[in-house]
């Protein structure tokens, strides 16, 4: 992959990231918020129910408070892992958009050519294959044949570009799709 490429690939992640933590940020306060404000409202509204009536009743009325609040507690969070989840997808959808755009332009060749070259270093003198897409294997079969005498390659579905290399039980993954989804886990850990 040429530099320039790396660095669109590079700001991109930044920017992904950059916008992930803000909404993740915004989206804790505002949950923070609302539920200090019910759980205030429900507190005082049981302490003024109950005022007069005696200190056993107090006890009764504590874990119905702790109940609540644990019951809106949990609500909140569930919407938080939910607004999550909708973040990460949304980015991830824009990034398969880029990914797409990527794949289509010039440059995707020797990206493809780079992953199968490391690939093949990283299995060494084992016998493996090559998977890739089957767009891919149309449209560049000859062209990586040339570069890598002998390979063997097959096409692969779900992988949306890149390559995976199997052999005698060891897996390289250097698809798109595998560095997505590392990142879309690092990117889950990250909104919190």
């Amino acid at each position: 992959m040429d530099k320039k490429t790396q660095e669109k690939l590079n700001i991109l992640e930044r920017t992904v990231q950059e916008q992930a933590q803000f909404e993740a940020t915004a989206l804790n306060n505002e949950t923070d918020k609302k539920l200090a404000e019910e759980i205030t409202s429900i507190k005082l509204s049981f302490e003024k129910a109950n005022k007069d009536k005696f200190s056993s009743n107090l006890k009764g009325l504590g874990q119905d408070v702790n109940k609540q609040s644990f019951l809106i507690e949990t609500e909140y969070k569930k919407r938080v892992l939910e607004k999550r989840e909708e973040i990460v997808n949304k980015i991830m959808d824009a990034v398969l958009g880029k990914v797409n755009g990527f794949i289509e332009a010039p440059e995707y060749r020797e990206y493809l050519v780079k992953n199968i070259g490391d690939a093949v270093r990283n299995i060494g003198e084992k016998k493996f294959v090559v998977y890739i897409t089957q767009r891919d294997g149309e449209r560049y079969f000859d062209y990586i044949r040339g570069k890598f005498n002998g390979i063997e390659m097959k096409p692969k579905e779900g992988i949306i570009g890149g390559c995976v290399a199997e052999g005698e039980g060891l897996i390289i993954d250097n698809s798109i799709k595998g560095k997505i989804e590392e990142q879309r886990d690092k990117l889950s850990l990250m909104i919190i």
